[in-house]
């Protein structure tokens, strides 16, 4: 009788986490259109609803003890290396670069549209904008290039964005061939007079920790993350997407 109570609220946990997760992947498709990543939160729903035929008949059960056992282990390495990755994208999201003057900031591109820099694109700008205000003689490299659906340069909008706010363009250096973050952090050396000199990486919260072990890998000495806002409701979303990101620049030796 036990057993079978804890069948039904565990049945019941499943079919919530799959309601919840198709759900969500529904809303970043309707807000977040442009992106297809949405698709990743309906696949772990049916993962859920998978789950949930499994445990309704049982089948776990019918594998072998020895197998069941291996699919455990495989399952718990699998969530200490997620919560592992999750904890050091947490531990870089309220960076804010040092006290003394940077050398450089690097804002690192994001989608541009028709009407310009996407609102991501926009908190990383004006996170930069606020730090390179308190630290006058920083410059910033804006670094971005043209992606497929995008009508200019990242880099581009991105220098218009700042000197329409203020900011001078002397200060201002364009690296306008990247596509990729380790591109970004690659092709910005070439504008940085020392490795050793100091510089900080503008870019949103839940990317900081990513950028910062690429650039520590493509050579920088001095370097320090600079976190941008970005919004609430796209966390869970942004989170497991860098979670992949990581592992994808992990396999290829990125970091």
């Amino acid at each position: 009788m036990e057993e079978t109570k804890k069948k039904k609220i565990l049945k019941a946990v499943l079919l919530i986490l799959a309601v919840v997760n198709a759900l969500y992947g529904i809303a970043v498709r309707l807000i977040h259109s442009e992106s297809p990543f949405f698709i990743v939160w309906i696949v772990i729903a049916m993962g859920f609803l998978f789950l949930y035929y499994a445990v309704d008949k049982d089948l776990f059960l019918k594998i072998k003890k020895e197998f069941r056992i291996s699919i455990m282990m495989v399952v718990l390495l699998f969530f200490i290396y997620f919560v592992v990755c999750e904890a050091g994208i947490i531990s870089q999201m309220g960076s804010f670069g040092t006290e003394e003057d940077l050398d450089y900031v690097i804002v690192l591109g994001a989608k541009v549209k028709d009407d310009g820099p996407s609102v991501s694109l926009r908190y990383r700008l004006d996170k930069a904008l606020e730090y390179l205000k308190l630290h006058p003689d920083t410059v910033c490299i804006v670094s971005g290039g043209k992606g497929p659906s995008e009508p200019v340069e990242e880099s581009h909008s991105m220098k218009e964005y700042l000197l329409e706010k203020g900011l001078e363009e002397s200060r201002i250096i364009v690296e306008d061939k990247s596509q990729s973050t380790y591109e970004n952090l690659r092709n910005c050396l070439e504008y940085i007079d020392e490795k050793n000199e100091t510089v900080g990486i503008v870019t949103n919260n839940y990317h900081v920790y990513r950028a910062m072990k690429i650039a520590v890998k493509a050579g920088y000495l001095k370097v320090y993350g600079i976190a941008a806002h970005s919004p609430a409701a796209f966390v869970p979303n942004n989170m497991l997407r860098e979670f992949l990101a990581i592992t994808k620049d992990r396999l290829s030796g990125n970091i």
